[in-house]
């Protein structure tokens, strides 16, 4: 069982759209290795607790965009390869062939 996080960046002003959308058109099929799924928005102004840093260790918002984030318990990575991976994400494409290596810690 995996766990596959999709980061989405929405245009503000398009969130109604896209959460329609989202449950409408971006459906898998049953049988497909799909266990549960939530599709889950940032909250752009958070308050209280949920403002403290401690709570912050990385920032996944952009002040241009509405952030969402869509948690999919799968089967396998394949699985969701072959039901959305191949669909609605295009193949990587790497530049900079050239460059030297990134350095990791010792």
């Amino acid at each position: 069982m995996v766990v596959i996080l999709v980061h989405w960046l929405i245009k503000k002003g398009r969130e109604e759209e896209f959460k329609v959308r989202w449950k409408e058109r971006m459906t898998v099929p049953s049988g497909s290795g799909l266990y549960r799924e939530i599709l889950t928005r940032l909250d752009p102004d958070p308050k209280g607790q949920s403002s403290d840093p401690k709570f912050h260790t990385f920032s996944l918002g952009d002040p241009f965009y509405s952030t969402f984030i869509n948690i999919g318990i799968w089967e396998s990575v394949e699985h969701f390869d072959e039901a959305v991976g191949k669909k609605y994400i295009p193949e990587a494409v790497i530049r900079g062939k050239n460059l030297p290596e990134a350095q990791l810690p010792e």
